[in-house]
């Protein structure tokens, strides 16, 4: 009985397999194909990653003119724009933008750096100088909103202090200040900075901070 199971079991193994040899076939180069597929999908990424890296270079250079960041920057924001290199190009292009006092050209591309930016620490990093550069201008207003509009963590006590620096600005002393201690504890960049601008705030009677 064992051996005639045995011969029953491999009779039906074989019929399933004939019957289902096309498709098991197709399932094989099916599988392949992905396999193959996203190998070259990766491969097309890393060139594209080489191929962006290499125009960015040239943002770095440190001859680099203004003409030929600019250059550079457009030509990465149009043919790489989710590489990371363009809006690093970008955050570099408003940089220079804003010391030549273009600032209305520097918040272009600040702007484009926040939408654009797929890492979460560089979508805060564009966020705060885009935030910053609208403080200055008399934006104070803008500058919150872009503020409030980080939905990622990082840059925790930058964001706290610059949150202090337009609450300031709008008068709203009481929030400042409390944006300043919120800096203060998460450990300040200047804390000599901070200290100054909490002498500016000092706490009301019965403040317990």
């Amino acid at each position: 009985m064992d051996i005639y199971d045995q011969h029953e079991q491999s009779e039906r193994v074989r019929s399933w397999l004939k019957d289902n040899a096309t498709a098991i076939i197709g399932g094989v180069v099916i599988g392949l194909g992905l396999i193959f597929g996203y190998q070259q999908w990766q491969q097309y990424k890393l060139r594209q990653m080489h191929m962006a890296a290499e125009i960015y270079e040239r943002i770095r250079a440190e001859d680099a003119t203004a003409e030929a960041v600019s250059a550079a920057a457009a030509e990465l924001r149009d043919k790489y724009p989710r590489s990371g290199f363009a809006v690093l190009a970008s955050l570099a292009e408003a940089s220079r933008q804003a010391a030549a006092g273009d600032l209305e050209a520097a918040r272009g591309h600040l702007a484009w750096a926040v939408s654009h930016a797929d890492e979460p620490a560089m979508r805060v990093l564009a966020s705060l100088r885009l935030a910053r550069l609208d403080l200055a201008a008399g934006r104070a207003e803008e500058a919150l909103k872009t503020l409030d509009g980080i939905r990622t963590g990082g840059y925790v006590a930058e964001r706290a202090e610059l949150r202090g620096d337009i609450l300031a600005a709008l008068g709203r002393r009481d929030e400042a200040r409390a944006a300043y201690l919120e800096a203060q504890v998460a450990g300040p960049v200047n804390p000599a900075a901070l200290e100054m601008k909490l002498g500016e705030f000092p706490a009301e009677e019965g403040d317990a901070a």
